[in-house]
């Protein structure tokens, strides 16, 4: 066989296009993976994207499918530099009244904190918990395979076809139990009341229980760096800085995998089609678009601002209104943070407040912080604390997530 029989290329260094990648190299061809941009990653990037030392995820900050993934789960991404970050618990869900509803990692934990919904919470995820690994390779391949647990999928697919919001008033009395649903159903960037938006609920609340929802040791990029680095064990390469406008011009392969969107594909390879899945290509309809803000915070900017540590882990309603007016909401991993720079020990069982002034005592980074309109809980800022300056990289190393609730919106 010639060279150029095993030459495989990929346009595209985004997590697919590296998995591809892999898979490809896996089967012993001569892979190269060719990238428009400086970095790899595609989504999955971590970049200054504001001031120089402050390092922010481009894309997700949180990675519960990657954890989760059963294709990620058969490489050796440890060995090439990948450490998954836990918090305690995966999630809170900020509400109007100044209160959160949390879910809790261990499910018998969780359905106890639930209250009058517990039970049925757990009847809904304790399924897909218990089965992840075959679950997880039934949902994210195609369906033309025979299931590992058909009758388990069956049950998942009447459950997760009707919206989010007749699922959650199906089998949940509490709204704070209702609104924590939605929060995670919102991942699906569908209105919760269109079909099959409960699916991404159901599937990401069961990834709380069966995988955590983890951030990566020092970023999104990390994913990628080891994608990258075990590529290159199996003798595959990414080329950066190579913007593809055309396949004929890449040579003589055996074959090509675009890791890009439809109209991309279109550009790159339409000659290749059919003239109807050309047709396809070009009337591709687009989801909503999306956004996320990212800030770089000083000890000048929080001057002042009280937070309000929530740290009692039974508690599953911490009012937080006496400082509504400007409050965060910090996990464990932030106080961990915020003990380390401060030097100073802070009470894990009891809430009480702090002078962020004080405590973070110098520049630290915000990643992450989506935006919306005030007034809905679903609408509510989140922020997630990924990185913080050099002087204090270690203490960032516990970091996972916050909420925040603000009155005054700029």
């Amino acid at each position: 066989m010639t060279s150029n029989a095993r030459r495989a290329v990929v346009v595209g260094s985004g997590p697919n296009g590296l998995a591809a990648a892999i898979t490809l190299a896996q089967a012993g061809l001569q892979v190269e993976v060719f990238e428009a941009e400086s970095q790899p990653g595609g989504g999955a990037r971590t970049m200054e994207l504001t001031l120089p030392g402050f390092h922010h995820d481009f894309g997700s900050a949180v990675h519960p499918m990657a954890a989760g993934s059963p294709f990620f789960s058969t490489l050796p991404l440890h060995d090439h530099g990948l450490e998954w970050i836990h918090s305690p618990a995966p999630l809170a869900h900020p509400l109007d009244d100044g209160s959160a509803v949390m879910l809790e990692r261990d499910l018998n934990d969780a359905s106890r904190a639930l209250g009058e919904d517990g039970r049925a919470w757990e009847q809904l995820m304790r399924p897909i918990v218990e089965h992840w690994p075959g679950f997880a390779s039934d949902i994210l391949r195609p369906v033309f395979k025979v299931p590992h647990h058909p009758l388990l999928l069956a049950k998942f697919g009447l459950q997760a076809l009707p919206s989010a919001n007749f699922l959650a008033r199906r089998l949940f009395r509490n709204a704070r139990t209702k609104a924590l649903f939605a929060g995670v159903a919102a991942h699906s960037f569908l209105a919760m009341d269109e079909p099959l938006s409960a699916s991404f609920g159901i599937v990401l609340g069961a990834t709380a229980h069966a995988v955590g929802w983890p951030v990566p040791r020092g970023g999104s990029q990390s994913i990628t760096n080891a994608l990258c680095s075990y590529l290159g064990r199996l003798g595959g390469v990414v080329k950066t800085d190579s913007r593809v406008g055309d396949l004929s011009s890449m040579g003589e392969f055996k074959v090509a995998l675009c890791d890009v969107t439809p109209k991309q594909l279109l550009q790159i390879a339409g000659p290749r089609f059919t003239p109807a899945y050309q047709r396809l290509l070009q009337h591709y309809r687009y989801g909503p678009g999306i956004f996320k803000v990212d800030y770089a915070l000083s000890a000048n900017t929080l001057s002042g601002l009280t937070a309000t540590f929530l740290m009692d882990r039974h508690s599953t309603c911490s009012r937080v209104s006496k400082h509504r007016s400007n409050v965060l909401l910090l996990d464990f991993a932030t106080v961990c943070l915020l003990e380390e720079c401060s030097k100073r020990p802070i009470s894990k069982r009891w809430t009480r407040t702090w002078s962020a002034e004080t405590s973070v005592g110098g520049p630290w980074t915000c990643c992450s912080f989506y935006c919306g309109r005030p007034g809905g809980s679903t609408r509510r800022a989140h922020q997630m604390f990924s990185f913080v300056r050099p002087q204090h990289r270690r203490a960032a190393e516990s970091m996972a997530c916050a909420a925040t609730t603000q009155r005054n919106w700029h």
